[in-house]
């Protein structure tokens, strides 16, 4: 982020104008790199108070642009006039931040007003020996006034609570997530004085109460500013005028985002059109001018014409990236059931209620502030943390998922494309999709060496052909320009599963959801759209749902269905039997009370566990013993367990149904790898798996 006073290649101090009329005017500007021409501008105005949106492909010079309006760049030639005293604000995409400083002492430090009260200082102490500096005083202290400088604190406190950055006003920087410093460099922004406010994607990290209330203040605004931004609702909001960088140069158009898009469909249509006519045109004439040849004419204009016809060019093809999602084969129309979610930190509630279905077709958003348990409620759901509420539950129909993280979008940082692509796909395969989602270049580079939005279109790479029936992801859209975006909404619109997708952006969520979730002091709640019109149950029943997935029998159904089976027994030993079913019936009896003793001791027994987990219904829990970790579940008595010894996970006996096996096991490794902090682990079936993998992709998954 840059904050101060900038005019050109000599900063002057800023002078407050009551009308500035154009501030920053370009003529004629061209501007290459070594490697290609980036811009031909040949005229091109900002006036006191416009507000334009700055669209464009990425890498088509948003960037570049901006660093030339703040004098960081010099054109190779062309004229750059700008009023005397222009003052730009600058806020980057990663701006760096003093991180020794607490928040509201970087507020201070980068406090605009900070040379004029210097100033006003020094002037007081000059006053009595010096009178005739009342003046000057006067006139800058009422500059500072007129300013906002004795505001100055009140007005960044109002900003940061907005921001959800209040309660971390004492807090050093480096402290903060990455996602809070974009936040505290976006306030910092808002608060200078500048005459032109550069935002380049200013929206990053907010949620949509903080982005409607960016909007209203960018609107209100006496500023001229500039936006670099994938949020078209924003755009169309805020904007009076677009520039759109194509063909290395500005194009103007009127309104924001979807008037702009508009408006270049119909140019692009228009020229397609004139370029067919100029063509028909062109070949009728040569037709005619070679019919006359045949027949022996003389020379005449007619050819003549055909040279001098100008030919239109075809519009250039835009870029396209062709994203697609294969589906899972997953006949049941239901995929996912959840009843009694909750998540409790400490005294805090995350998640109170969540009572949820998900069926095939579901594009389900989740939408709702920062900090509500979005992401917790995903990962309840993904089994990667387990609801603190013992009567949860999450039953999948033989349901395949798969997930994309905010932060690492499925990724490891430190190992190349090739290598994790190749891991799930064969190599031609891989390549194909690299190159269907605009990334074939970047074969041998890791996550890291790449931008915010190419790693999210890595992450979609690499979850294209995984035939999930329900996709899990978590805010797809950051970093992303329109044009990806739109290919991710064509994608998700044609996807033949289901998907549950936590998003901020208004018209992402609009154009793909069919259901919007959101939570309200704690409580998932469903609304038929994002104006919230119609509340609706998210465990609503439809016509055609199955019923749910049976769970295990409960250890008190087992103990009644023994003791019911049992007084049969007493009953049929009263009539009269042969010799041979009085015996059979006398052997059932035996065996039968030999499991209701053991039923009861553990149905009143204290059970003595480190933790607890609920999976499938399967109430698990963890014991560390001098031979290792037990793992063992409450309500399944007579199921084998799991001991954990050695680094390696075994079962004390072969004989259980899988879905018991994979509950169990799903359980063991959430509890060692979150609870235990174990490093690595060999599973039953022989295979190791390391906490890092785990972090990764979860073994749940499968």
């Amino acid at each position: 982020m840059t904050l101060g006073f900038m005019s050109g290649p000599g900063f002057e101090p800023f002078r407050y104008h009551e009308s500035m009329g154009t501030l920053l005017q370009l003529t004629d500007l061209h501007y290459e790199t070594e490697r290609k021409l980036l811009f031909e501008i040949p005229a091109l105005s900002i006036s006191s108070g416009d507000k334009i949106a700055l669209m464009g492909l990425n890498g088509s010079g948003k960037t570049t642009l901006f660093n030339l309006l703040t004098g960081r760049l010099k054109p190779q030639s062309g004229v750059m006039w700008q009023t005397e005293g222009l003052k730009i604000t600058y806020l980057e995409q990663n701006p760096t931040l003093p991180e020794q400083l607490t928040v509201m002492e970087a507020v201070r430090v980068f406090n605009p007003h900070v040379v004029q009260e210097q100033e006003l200082r020094s002037l007081e102490t000059q006053l009595t020996e010096k009178p005739e500096l009342l003046d000057r005083w006067d006139e800058l202290h009422q500059q500072y006034e007129r300013e906002g400088g004795y505001t100055y604190e009140h007005r960044a406190k109002s900003i940061l609570f907005v921001l959800s950055l209040g309660d971390k006003l004492d807090q050093p920087l480096g402290t903060l997530s990455g996602g809070e410093k974009t936040r505290f460099a976006l306030a910092l922004s808002l608060l200078d004085t500048g005459d032109l406010l550069l935002l380049d994607e200013p929206t990053n990290h907010l949620d949509i109460r903080m982005r409607e209330w960016l909007e209203h203040r960018i609107k209100r605004s006496k500023q001229a500013v500039i936006v670099v931004s994938h949020d078209r609702t924003l755009l169309d909001q805020v904007a009076q005028k677009s520039w759109y960088i194509d063909q290395q140069t500005v194009q103007v158009y009127p309104g924001g985002f979807s008037k702009t898009r508009m408006e270049r469909a119909i140019q692009r249509k228009t020229l397609q059109r004139l370029h067919q006519q100029t063509l028909q045109e062109k070949m009728r004439l040569t037709e005619v001018a070679d019919q006359q040849s045949m027949w022996g004419a003389k020379p005449n204009p007619i050819r003549s014409r055909v040279e001098h016809i100008s030919e239109i060019d075809a519009p250039q093809k835009e870029r396209e990236i062709q994203m697609f999602f294969s589906a899972g084969d997953a006949r049941a129309p239901m995929l996912l059931w959840g009843r009694n979610l909750a998540m409790r930190y400490g005294e805090r509630d995350v998640l109170k209620q969540a009572d949820l279905k998900v069926r095939k077709g579901d594009r389900i958003m989740l939408v709702a502030p920062n900090g509500t348990g979005k992401t917790t409620l995903m990962e309840i759901l993904l089994g990667k943390r387990y609801a603190t509420d013992p009567q949860a539950e999450v039953r999948y129909y033989t349901t395949r998922f798969n997930y994309l993280d905010q932060e690492h979008h499925g990724l490891l940082e430190e190992e190349t494309l090739k290598e994790q692509l190749t891991r799930v796909y064969q190599e031609r395969t891989a390549r194909t999709l690299l190159g269907q989602y605009g990334l074939g270049w970047a074969w041998e580079k890791t996550p890291a060496e790449l931008s915010g939005g190419e790693r999210v279109r890595a992450g979609l790479a690499l979850i294209a052909h995984s035939k999930a029936d329900l996709l899990f992801l978590d805010e797809p859209t950051n970093h992303l320009d329109i044009e990806t975006l739109e290919s991710l909404e064509r994608a998700l619109n044609s996807f033949q599963g289901a998907c549950i997708i936590i998003t901020h952006d208004r018209m992402f969520a609009q154009n793909v959801g069919n259901r919007f979730w959101t939570i309200e002091e704690g409580v998932l709640k469903e609304y038929s759209s994002l104006t919230r019109t119609g509340p609706l149950d998210p465990f609503r029943e439809l016509a055609g749902d199955p019923p749910p997935p049976p769970p295990p029998p409960s250890l008190d159904e087992r103990v009644v269905e023994m003791e019911d089976r049992m007084q049969e027994i007493s009953k049929l030993l009263l009539t009269e039997l042969t010799q041979r079913e009085e015996g059979r019936l006398h052997s059932e009896q035996h065996q039968l009370q030999q499991m209701l003793y053991e039923l009861y001791a553990e149905k009143y027994r204290q059970p003595n566990y480190d933790h607890l987990i609920v999976d499938s219904g399967l109430k698990i829990i963890s014991d560390r013993q001098e031979a290792g970790i037990t793992f063992t579940a409450l309500n399944a008595p007579g199921c084998p367990g799991l001991i954990f010894q050695d680094a390696k996970l075994e079962f004390t006996a072969d004989s259980a149904e899988l879905w018991f096996r994979k509950s169990l096991i799903r359980a063991a490794l959430i509890l060692l790898f979150e609870r235990y902090r174990e490093t690595r682990v060999k599973l039953p079936e022989g295979q190791e798996y390391a906490r890092k993998d785990y972090l990764r992709d979860n073994y749940i998954q499968n």
